[in-house]
């Protein structure tokens, strides 16, 4: 269920789940349709992301310590949304590239 992986994912970053609401501008009743089985809407979904630094899939799927991120690959993750397929690849190609970089720096 979506509110309790929510709310495991707040205990764990120390955030409470109310404060959450208020800061992200949410209406309180958000809560008890969540609490009753409910999920949010996708932008709601991506601003509560965005808030705790997940992704959309951790809030949904409640694997927080396979899918954080650093915050760099957290907006490059987001900064590629949307992106063609052959811009996508090219991105991948420098990224191999850079790795290969790195490893031959140590």
């Amino acid at each position: 269920m979506f509110y309790d992986k929510l709310c495991e994912i707040c205990r764990e970053k120390n955030i409470s789940v109310t404060n959450m609401v208020k800061e992200l501008g949410l209406s309180s009743g958000n809560l008890s349709k969540w609490k009753s089985g409910g999920s949010p809407r996708a932008d709601t979904l991506q601003k509560i992301a965005s808030y705790l630094g997940v992704t959309t899939d951790t809030l949904l799927k409640g694997r927080l310590e396979t899918s954080e991120m650093s915050d760099i690959q957290y907006a490059l993750y987001h900064e590629t949304a949307g992106v063609s397929e052959e811009t996508l690849s090219k991105i991948l190609e420098f990224a191999r590239f850079a790795k290969e970089q790195e490893k031959k720096k140590r």
